[in-house]
């Protein structure tokens, strides 16, 4: 499960969150929630959106792994309890046991067009290599997205590569968001 306060439905008491203002649910097993994003605006409408990881998530029966994008305009209008399979979007992983949707995060605007982008791992690719994934806005249009179709993608080397990424708004002052990967089960440390 996921769920999302309204901050201004918040008081200054411990709250129960069971009281959230929306309750995402996923499938049986398929690990949704494991990791979650928002703040960033993918259809260009001034609403933040949400990007859910589900990396245990089936498809056809294969476990391959999804991440759910639910845009601000549509979460508001919903119940409390929303079933993750009505996500505007849903993207699907490219290879069993891959681990799609292990980390999700918004990656500023990459193409230019003034809409937020993103990215998601799939750590458990290729043997545990791992695999992270940058998807275009423009590529999230219809319903369902294949993770292969990707604008550009990072190829691990070993180490569960993407087990954590993030992006950063600008490290070297040239007003482009830069990427950070993490790769915790990466051998021969100091190697290049």
């Amino acid at each position: 499960k996921t769920y999302l306060f309204y901050g201004s439905n918040l008081t200054y008491e411990d709250t129960n969150i069971g009281t959230a203002d929306h309750i995402f649910m996923g499938q049986d097993g398929d690990f949704s929630g494991g990791s979650v994003a928002g703040g960033g605006d993918i259809d260009g409408d001034g609403l933040d959106d949400i990007l859910i990881g589900a990396s245990l998530a089936l498809q056809d029966e294969v476990q391959v792994g999804k991440v759910y994008l639910l845009l601000g305009s549509s979460v508001i209008h919903h119940d409390t309890l929303v079933e993750l399979t009505q996500a505007d979007v849903r993207i699907i992983g490219e290879e069993i046991s891959g681990l799609l949707g292990w980390a999700v995060s918004y990656a500023g605007d990459i193409d230019g067009d003034s809409l937020d982008d993103i990215m998601v791992s799939a750590p458990g690719i290729s043997d545990n290599s791992g695999k992270i994934y940058l998807v275009v806005s423009s590529q999230l249009t219809s319903s369902e997205f294949n993770i292969s179709s990707a604008y550009r993608s990072f190829i691990g080397e070993d180490g569960f590569t993407g087990e954590s990424i993030t992006s950063i708004d600008d490290i070297d002052g040239d007003g482009v968001h830069e990427f950070l990967i993490g790769a915790p089960w990466h051998t021969g440390a100091g190697e290049r």
